[in-house]
């Protein structure tokens, strides 16, 4: 039964007040379709509302003193008509990954991929409007510094409103300073390209205008675009300790200490993927785990080069080239605690909850970093482990957190909202992408993230919501 907007809105303002930052047991509904108030941007309106985003990008990051000590920013801000080339598409590839101090009280909005889900997004958005969290007159303004936006990747491919996707984001990302999208592995024009990506759906809707010098510079734009997000934010909680957000997993891509020991650092740019280096100080059960199932060539130190980097492999007397995917573009995780580490060329490591625990041990001393905060890890078919996790198949978790993947907890049925430590957080897909398939669930999923003294007082509350 369909229910007029005006109404559901203030039954969602009554129903926010008494339960939202208590339970998540009910689902909140939007209105569904972004099409009467947001129309597809002319190819001229579109390139500068990204140029606007790249440069309120540019503006946060710029300043040499945010950045650990003897950083050189290289590439990261250079000019998009003169960039340095180093790789094929044309860029210096700069991968870094940012610190962020939230404070006592503060709130954090979280989702995970949306895959140009756009009507989605535009739903929830009105929802955060209706409770308060974005401004009543301009609902791409965050109301105030007390709330936070994280997105965890992959705004693009696959869905069906991938440019409306990308215009939204940029717009919270033009008004806000307090608004993070780390890059996801579809960040990446190589795979844009691919069949339902973004490169495609650009050109059905403006190559009919015949302008490729425009078109090839749109793409310049949207490449500056990705480079300049973050592979991961470590979220500083008032206690000191840290909550990593980011696409994939870390892992093993580098070791965050230089940033996050820093008293006043915000930034920390690598251009090595020191996975050797990390190894070598594992523990010798964990470093056999690796050695069993990881190919030698996958555990050594590489520069990168692309989010995708083209290794020469030598084999006894022939040369063969293979593709190091980032950890924090594309692992995934074990759902089985017992389960050992794995290789999947397609994607990259599977990392199993033993070496999660022995790499937060290590790398971040005294377990700075307590949990991990992720998407990526999604299939259309409802049988896969993670899947079953996300959407509480298995019944592991309180049915309140339904939406997000709460991984090996201490206790049977950890209350609603529950962080324990070494928790690995997976969020759902944003169904639109997902629209086509039957009997796959419809409502759309955000994690609450409420801020207090410690991070064992901090809570982590599903929030879904279903389009009318």
């Amino acid at each position: 039964m369909i229910i007029n907007i005006l109404s559901a809105h203030i039954i969602m303002c009554a129903l926010f007040a008494i339960n939202l930052l208590h339970s998540a047991e009910k689902t909140s509904k939007c209105d569904k379709s972004i099409n009467k108030e947001y129309n597809l941007p002319s190819l001229d309106e579109i390139s500068t509302l990204a140029k606007s985003c790249v440069a309120a990008s540019r503006k946060r990051i710029e300043q040499q003193n945010s950045w650990v000590p003897g950083q050189v920013l290289t590439g990261l801000f250079d000019d998009d008509n003169t960039p340095v080339k180093r790789n094929k598409a044309g860029y210096l590839f700069t991968p870094f990954i940012q610190k962020y101090l939230v404070n006592e009280g503060d709130i954090i909005l979280i989702h995970g991929d949306l895959h140009g889900a756009a009507d989605n997004l535009y739903a929830a958005l009105k929802l955060w409007q209706t409770h308060g969290y974005l401004d009543p007159e301009d609902m791409y303004k965050i109301q105030n510094d007390k709330i936070h936006i994280i997105i965890l990747g992959d705004l693009v491919d696959r869905g069906p409103k991938q440019i409306e996707t990308l215009c939204i984001i940029w717009k919270l990302m033009i008004n806000n300073r307090n608004i993070i999208v780390t890059r996801g592995n579809h960040e990446d024009i190589s795979l844009n390209k691919h069949d339902g990506g973004l490169i495609k759906k650009i050109k059905a809707s403006y190559l009919q205008n015949k302008n490729h010098d425009a078109l090839q510079s749109f793409y310049k734009i949207i490449l500056k675009f990705y480079d300049l997000l973050p592979l991961g934010v470590y979220i500083q909680i008032p206690d000191g300790n840290f909550i990593l957000g980011c696409h994939g997993c870390g892992g093993l891509d580098v070791n965050p200490a230089p940033l996050l020991n820093h008293p006043t650092a915000s930034y920390y740019m690598f251009d090595l993927i020191a996975r050797n280096d990390i190894i070598s100080n594992l523990k010798p059960q964990v470093k056999e785990e690796i050695n069993k199932t990881i190919p030698s060539w996958a555990q050594e130190n590489f520069i990168p080069t692309s989010p995708q980097t083209i290794r020469v492999i030598k084999e006894l007397n022939a040369l063969r080239y293979d593709v190091d995917l980032l950890h924090f573009l594309w692992a995934d995780i074990q759902v089985d605690p017992t389960a050992p580490v794995a290789y999947d060329p397609t994607r990259s490591w599977i990392l199993s909850a033993s070496l999660i625990k022995e790499i937060l041990s290590y790398q971040y001393q005294s377990g700075k970093v307590l949990a991990i905060l992720r998407g990526h890890q999604h299939t259309p078919c409802l049988k896969n482990p993670m899947m079953r996790s996300i959407y509480n198949l298995d019944g592991k978790i309180h049915a309140d957190d339904t939406g997000i993947s709460k991984l090996w907890p201490t206790e049977n049925l950890p209350a609603p909202g529950a962080l324990w430590r070494n928790i690995v957080c997976t969020f759902c897909l944003a169904p639109q992408t997902y629209e086509s398939i039957d009997n796959f669930p419809r409502y759309d999923t955000w994690g609450l993230l409420q801020i207090n003294k410690t991070f064992d007082e901090c809570t982590l509350k599903a929030i879904r919501i279903t389009n009318q």
